[in-house]
Order: C-alpha cells, then structure tokens, then sequence
C-alpha cells in the first residue's frame, strides 16, 4: 500500500504548486534552486518533475520535500499529504467526506488564481514603471543640459525627483523574494499604480501647472 500513496501523491500534486506552497517562486518554468548558492534561476519544472541544472537535484514531489526538510520518503509523504488535504495515510484513504476533499480542492484552485492573478499585475506594472523611469532619465537628462533661454515645465524638477522611487518600486518588483512582493502589493500596490498611469494618450506625463 505504501507505494499506492507514493503513486497516488505524485499523479495529485503538480510540482509547481508544491514548490510554490513551500516558498519557491516559479517565474515561466523556472526558479531559484533552494538546494544550493543559486544566484540565477537554474531549476525547471517538466512532466511533473523538478531538475536543477547547477547542482543536478531532481525528481518527484516526493524527492522535493525529502530533499527540502531532510525527510524520509514516508514524512515527505505525510507531510505533503497533510498540507495538501488530500485525506491519504498508510492505509489507503481515511475517513475524510468528498465534499472536504472538493473544498480543500477549491481552496488550493483559489490560492493559485490568486498568484496568477499577482503576476499578471507584477508584469503590467514592471512593464509601465519601467517605460516611465526610461521617460524621467529623459527628463533628467534634458534639465541637466538645461540653459536659461529653455522654457520648461514648472513640474519637471519635481517629476524628475521620482527617479529613485520608481528604480526602488522596480527594484523589489524585479528582484525581490515572493514574500517581499506580496508585501509590497499589499502595502504600495495603489501608489505604484498611480505613477504608472501618469499618463496622457500619448503615453506622455502631463507636465504641465
């Protein structure tokens, strides 16, 4: 019966969702190897199965947890059997009701529309906050070479006074750990999207007042 649960845990839990459930942040089929000093993504995710490239970790969910938290195969099987309600034990099936079973389903179908969603808006968001931030260098650029015969804006000193704002909201979109990015949406998610809709049809900042 044991190799049932191994069988059966494994063709339940797709590895992303695992992974992800344990802290990695999987961005278009990659991510930071946990397993050793990772500094660029350098593990994949393919026919529900991890590999690292760097340091040559791989395999099943299973593999995954043991290698994780130092578990046996049984813990790692308990372990993501208990994390993932999915009502096994050594035994076969507990006593857990179908309709628990769909509710713990739906839970982990709503967790994941909610990191998808969350990367849909990190992306748009990187996406304006960059070509804003290309626009201020502009800008800075411009004031800098400035001479008195020029005519500018009132605003453009202070606009180009977000520059560091904008490179440090970048900065934690693009670099930062998952917890740190959800933290931020949470905290400066409204603001950031107020500088990325500084914008007229164009897609050029309204300067003038």
């Amino acid at each position: 019966m044991l190799g049932d649960i191994f069988t059966e845990i494994k063709n339940r839990l797709p590895i992303e969702e695992v992974a992800e459930r344990y802290g990695i942040h999987i961005t278009k089929g990659k991510a930071i190897c946990p397993f050793h000093e990772d500094s660029h993504p350098s593990m994949t995710f393919k026919h529900n199965r991890f590999r690292c490239w760097a340091c040559g970790a791989g395999g099943s969910v299973i593999d995954f947890i043991m290698l994780l938290y130092g578990d046996t195969p049984m813990e790692a099987a308990i372990r993501l059997d208990n994390d993932f309600s999915l009502g096994l034990t050594a035994g076969g099936y507990t006593n857990k009701s179908l309709s628990e079973r769909k509710r713990a389903a739906l839970e982990r179908q709503t967790n994941r529309n909610k990191v998808n969603a969350f990367e849909e808006w990190r992306e748009c968001i990187i996406d304006k906050l960059s070509a804003h931030l290309r626009r201020l260098y502009r800008w800075r650029d411009v004031l800098t070479a400035w001479s008195g015969g020029l005519d500018f804006p009132p605003r453009l000193t202070e606009v180009v006074g977000e520059i560091p704002l904008v490179e440090y909201y970048l900065d934690i979109l693009t670099f930062g750990a998952f917890p740190e990015q959800v933290e931020f949406y949470q905290i400066y998610g409204k603001e950031a999207e107020r500088i990325a809709r500084q914008y007229d049809f164009s897609g050029e900042k309204q300067l003038a007042g």
